[in-house]
């Protein structure tokens, strides 16, 4: 595999002078499933060396109909490791990308803790300036058969996209994307989704794929478009956040017990980027943290959708991914059911 160059995304610009190389193999040619090690150096505007870290940076590759995603080590003094691995052969780019600066950050925390419920904030700072298809091997086990505590494991990639197809990496999607052997599979069961209106995505989404008429008032194509606005508040302290995932959890609890054989879900956030100065991979990161800890005592009964990595490998920047992502996702729900 050989990679052609780096790629700073755009929030990068206002950095010029940060580098980047590639600190475990100097040739840059590397063989499916290497794991490749970048060493990011982040300099101001006058060229100097940042002195401390904070600063949240995504990193990824990415190639007609295909991608992935890594994770980035902060060291706390300016630089930073990103971390990636090989998972077919290509010649795709790896990007850069610099999300939020620690500044921004700060600006959001602070004004989150002093002020509670949020409305929007937004400051804005201006300076004057594929080869052969070959791919890793995949997991032996199917979905359905791994202990959920498994899809908590927050090391990225847990996927990557490749001929425009989700490749979960964590197990095995052993059901072909057919409408009968899903219709046979989910016959006599119920399904429940609670949610936003991603989650309602998916409620026409499976609409679509089983070719089925939504029993409500709206029709499918209507609900796609349909909102009720929150004119008030769009954030809430992380207090709230964590009451209302504690909450969920009792429910479930209390759920598992009534009826300890039904599968549970939780779908994790997906990447995403709006000009409202609302910083989402750092919002992400936290939530996560949340969910995690307060999910930690029964993992091994609740399956966590990892959407982050799927729609970063897509390099998906919607706030409603499209409906052929969307499509993607619901089908890898249904591996662990079907």
């Amino acid at each position: 595999m050989k990679y052609k160059n780096l790629d700073f995304g755009k929030s990068l610009v206002y950095l010029p002078k940060s580098t980047v190389e590639i600190i475990n193999n100097k040739s840059v040619t590397f063989t499916t499933g290497d794991i490749i090690t970048l060493k990011i150096i982040l300099h101001n505007e006058r060229g100097d060396v940042l002195t401390d870290g904070g600063d949240f940076i995504k990193i990824w590759m990415t190639e007609k109909g295909a991608g992935s995603v890594g994770y980035v080590v902060d060291y706390g003094n300016g630089t930073y490791i990103g971390v990636i691995k090989a998972l077919w052969s290509g010649s795709p780019h790896i990007k850069i990308s610099l999300s939020f600066p620690k500044e921004s950050i700060g600006l959001f925390v602070n004004y989150m803790y002093r002020n509670g419920m949020l409305r929007t904030l937004k400051g804005v700072f201006k300076n004057a300036r594929g080869e052969t298809d070959k791919t890793i091997n995949h997991p032996e086990y199917s979905c359905r058969q791994i202990n959920p505590s498994v899809t908590w494991n927050i090391s990225s990639p847990v996927g990557y996209v490749y001929n425009k197809t989700w490749h979960n990496l964590l197990c095995q999607n052993t059901v072909e994307p057919s409408y009968n052997r899903y219709l046979s599979c989910l016959r006599n069961r119920e399904i429940y989704m609670v949610g936003d209106s991603t989650v309602r995505q998916w409620l026409s989404s499976m609409a679509e794929i089983f070719n089925l008429a939504l029993s409500v008032k709206r029709t499918s194509a209507a609900l796609r478009g349909y909102h009720h606005l929150i004119k008030a508040c769009s954030l809430v302290p992380l207090s709230v956040y964590e009451e209302h995932v504690m909450n969920a959890k009792d429910s479930i609890v209390k759920f598992l017990d009534r009826v300890p054989g039904a599968k549970i879900f939780i779908k994790g956030p997906h990447s995403l980027e709006y000009n409202n100065g609302v910083p989402y991979d750092f919002v992400r990161y936290l939530q996560d943290k949340i969910i995690f800890k307060i999910f930690d005592n029964i993992k091994h009964k609740v399956v966590y959708l990892n959407e982050w990595d799927m729609t970063v490998a897509s390099e998906s920047k919607a706030i409603h991914p499209s409906n052929d992502l969307i499509h993607q996702m619901v089908q890898d729900l249904l591996s662990y059911i079907c």
